[in-house]
């Protein structure tokens, strides 16, 4: 415990989030630019077009803004080095997630 403006506060040492920032070693962060389709459509979409990939899960962080995280690192480097993917003749755009990166739109 630490005391911050006279409140005392939890401190978090980097040891005790690194099993997370190592979880999500192997997430990526995407978005249809010009849409917000659901997380289950977009779910659909990266298992149809990445049928051979073992995608483990699809979450939307925020509104347009999904991570999909693939069981392996080779994987996710294989769809991220391809380059430009389509969404209804909109760019799906994506990028590695690391754990500073920002969820907003434009960092994409």
């Amino acid at each position: 415990m630490q005391e911050i403006n006279r409140q005392k506060c939890a401190k978090i040492e980097k040891n005790d989030i690194m099993s997370e920032v190592e979880y999500w070693s192997t997430a990526v962060i995407c978005g249809v630019v010009g849409s917000n389709p659901p997380v289950e459509v977009i779910d659909g979409f990266v298992h149809r077009i990445w049928a051979n990939k073992d995608i483990d899960k699809v979450v939307m962080a925020r509104k347009g803004v999904f991570l999909l995280r693939f069981t392996n690192v080779q994987d996710k480097l294989v769809v991220i080095l391809r380059g430009i993917y389509l969404f209804d003749k909109k760019p799906f755009v994506l990028k590695a997630w690391n754990k500073g990166l920002s969820l907003d739109t434009s960092s994409l």
